[in-house]
């Protein structure tokens, strides 16, 4: 048996379903999307479900980088994220394609 919620709080944050957040840094920063929380009746630790996003170059023109779905998933801790804080995730349809861009409102700093 498992639990799973569609919000969670930590702190004074509530995340929901389809908020970004950011997972991790490489050369670029790793991104997921909320699909939803779960936590094991063993254990009182809730985990974040998420669609992990590709990065796929970063757009001077739009201070955002440009992201992929490749609907890959991964369960991750809310100590495992780099930043508590959601980022936004928008979508422009350039030259008859659809984009997405996920913008940071701060520089980020990997620190573990």
């Amino acid at each position: 048996m498992m639990f799973v919620l569609p919000t969670h709080g930590l702190a004074s944050l509530t995340y929901l379903t389809n908020q970004h957040v950011i997972m991790g840094m490489d050369e670029e920063p790793l991104f997921g999307q909320i699909e939803l929380f779960v936590c094991m009746p063993s254990s009182n630790d809730w985990c974040i479900v998420v669609s992990c996003l590709q990065t796929v170059d970063f757009s001077a023109h739009y201070h955002s980088h440009r992201v992929n779905y490749p609907k890959v998933h991964k369960v991750v801790t809310f100590d495992g994220l780099v930043d508590f804080h959601v980022v936004c995730c928008y979508r422009k349809v350039l030259a008859n394609s659809t984009q997405y861009f996920v913008r940071l409102p701060h520089h980020v700093v990997q620190t573990h």
